[in-house]
């Protein structure tokens, strides 16, 4: 069983030197119209005879131009054909002039004109297909053993060379069999704007295979981050080494190969036949003692080279305030240091010792009623920059010390900076506790791990879970009510506000229109200028706004539906228009039925006579907003 490198870049940065990011494949242009029509004679002369005989000559012309122009359109229902130039070479010109299929390294937004020309195998052998000579478009070519059928694609190529540079023609080598039929697609990366009845050229040619040679390897792994770093060098006739194939030897037991395209992992060159390779990617934990690997290359046809036994070595390490580079797995920054780039845009910095987060103290609280839980946390974290603590981890646990989720979760927390004491730090956390369903028992410990930005980790830290604290009117609370409560007859916004005080209306700077019992109201908010900050059931993106006042007291229900596949609405209605109060929002819904892939939302709301509520549209993942109808009706 082969099994796939899991490449992880240190401090999230990806780097020119790790791999190449997928080809948009590059700028086409037209290649213009095919110049030159058959000419064909006309008859003359008034015998008969005569007649017969330029009419017979002509007709024979005609033939023989058709072999040479390969007649056909370039569609299945007439393909063209390949011209055999002798010597094992095949060669077609045509224009396209068809949208047959698209193969799998097609660009899925683009369908452009192509051209189908069918090929049968003379012998059994190595075939390589390009489109080598052309410079007017950027081609994509598949093969298929069915015409039109991309499930029978034998195989698909945008870019064999570097697009970076304008190489953006198109190459498949694959092995055939005496008398095997299949069809080569000459298809465009770009849209079908400007490529019907763009020339093409096509060659087919019987080559003769290779495999590739391994010369020499470098193996290098850190038993501290289990990164590997590997470096190789051989030769190959063909130029067409793509992958890297390691066997580990742990414990004296060989392991699983794991094959590693350069492309994804790391950058290979070439130079006439000879080739350097590396590769950069985080191999994990279990791998860690590792001693010996055998090394081999693989090119395009899946030909291996023969394998080279190499000895794991462990990368130099580099003293403080030493140059470093993280696309360099060849060395690293000693114990307690860490390689710190220059910026974001670089892979290059210095070796400088990091500390992690250590957390000193905090709070925590469960509120029953309103199944929210909250807690604070303190600590320092010593960076030259100040403390970036950026996340959070957390373990429920019970009363017995269980797991109450059975893992620990990721939260966002708010992080605040002592503007002081640079060092300092504070995360803050409170919201809605996991469905009630879901819930063994109320948390009564949690136990929290602070991360930064460099990806060290603080040492867990345990607090007991108590009950929210009473603020008082005008006092800062919070609005999921976990950390802390107001009193009766007082709301929490922002400070505990008294509810006949409170001002429910909407900001003056927001369009809101009245929505009328029963009446269809057609809308589009990807044009409103309202950004609100979403309901307990996602959104936060642009949103039209509604007001609803009830005539009469009872459950009314207000449905969303989106007048495209690309509309998927989200649906939530307030009491308090300006921003999101946990205890305010009346009710929330994306989707109406997932199952049956209705994407619309609705909701019910129950309202006392004259009660005013306002309804947002809003989209799933604050994106797939448009045009959509809202009704206003009395629930059933």
């Amino acid at each position: 069983m082969k099994s796939n490198l899991s490449l992880y870049l240190l401090l999230g940065l990806a780097f020119a030197a790790f791999g190449c990011e997928p080809s948009d494949g590059g700028s086409s242009t037209d290649a213009g119209e095919m110049a030159g029509e058959m000419m064909a004679g006309e008859a003359a002369g008034e015998e008969a005879g005569e007649m017969a005989g330029e009419m017979a000559g002509e007709m024979a012309g005609e033939m023989m131009a058709g072999e040479m122009m390969n007649t056909g359109n370039g569609t299945c229902d007439a393909p063209y054909t390949f011209n055999d130039n002798g010597n094992g070479l095949f060669t077609v010109e045509g224009v396209l002039n068809g949208d047959d299929s698209q193969g799998s390294c097609s660009n899925p937004e683009a369908v452009a004109e192509d051209a189908v020309i069918s090929f049968t195998a003379p012998e059994t052998g190595t075939y390589r297909f390009d489109t080598t000579e052309n410079f007017g478009i950027d081609t994509v070519i598949y093969l298929q053993s069915a015409c039109g059928d991309a499930a029978s694609e034998l195989a698909c190529n945008d870019d064999f060379g570097s697009s970076d540079a304008g190489e953006v023609q198109s190459e498949i080598m694959i092995d055939l069999e005496a008398g095997q039929e299949l069809f080569l697609v000459v298809d465009t990366f770009e849209t079908a704007e400007g490529s019907e009845g763009a020339a093409f050229s096509a060659r087919a040619e019987k080559i003769t295979a290779t495999a590739p040679v391994l010369e020499a390897a470098e193996v290098v792994f850190s038993n501290r981050d289990y990164f590997l770093a590997a470096r190789v060098s051989g030769s190959d006739m063909e130029s067409d080494v793509e992958t890297i194939g390691f066997i580990f030897t742990i414990d004296g037991a060989a392991q699983d190969p794991i094959e590693v395209p350069f492309a994804d992992f790391g950058d290979i060159v070439f130079d006439g036949t000879s080739f350097t390779g590396s590769v950069l990617g985080g191999l994990g934990e279990e791998f860690a003692g590792v001693t010996s690997v055998q090394v081999y290359v693989i090119d395009a046809l899946g030909l291996s080279s023969e394998m080279l036994e190499v000895m794991v070595g462990e990368p130099s390490q580099i003293e403080v305030d030493g140059a470093c580079d993280l696309a360099d797995g060849f060395s690293e920054c000693g114990e307690g240091t860490q390689c710190i780039p220059e910026s974001e845009e670089v892979s290059t910095g210095t070796c400088q010792t990091v500390f992690p987060p250590v957390l000193e103290m905090g709070v925590a609280a469960y509120n029953a009623e309103a199944n929210t839980v909250g807690f604070t946390v303190s600590g320092t974290d010593l960076t030259a920059m100040g403390a970036d603590v950026d996340g959070v981890e957390v373990t429920f646990l019970d009363a017995n010390g269980e797991d109450l989720l059975g893992q620990p979760v990721a939260l966002a927390v708010d992080i605040v900076v002592d503007e002081m004491d640079m060092s300092k730090f504070t995360a803050t956390f409170s919201g809605a506790w996991v469905d009630p369903a879901e819930m063994i028992a109320s948390p009564t410990t949690i136990s929290v791990v602070a991360s930064d930005a460099l990806g060290l980790t603080s040492e867990a830290f345990s607090i007991e879970v108590g009950t929210p604290v009473m603020a008082n009117d005008g006092d800062a609370c919070d609005t999921y009510g976990a950390l802390s409560v107001c009193g009766v007859g007082f709301i929490c916004v922002e400070t505990c506000t008294s509810s006949e005080n409170l001002d429910n209306s909407c900001p003056m700077d927001w369009t809101v229109s009245a929505l009328e019992l029963d009446t269809a109201t057609m809308g589009d908010n990807s044009a409103s200028m309202i950004t609100a900050d979403g309901g307990s059931c996602g959104g936060g993106g642009a949103s039209d706004v509604y007001s609803f006042t009830a005539a009469t007291a009872g459950t009314y229900s207000f449905t969303a539906n989106g007048d495209a596949d690309t509309v998927d609405m989200l649906i939530y209605a307030r009491s308090y228009c300006s921003s999101y109060i946990p205890s305010l929002e009346l009710a929330c819904n994306d989707d109406i039925d997932t199952e049956n892939m209705n994407y619309n939302s609705s909701i019910d709301v129950e309202l006392a006579e004259g009660e005013t509520t306002y309804l947002f549209i809003d989209s799933y993942a604050a994106q797939s907003t448009g045009a959509y109808t809202v009704t206003a009706t009395m629930a059933q």
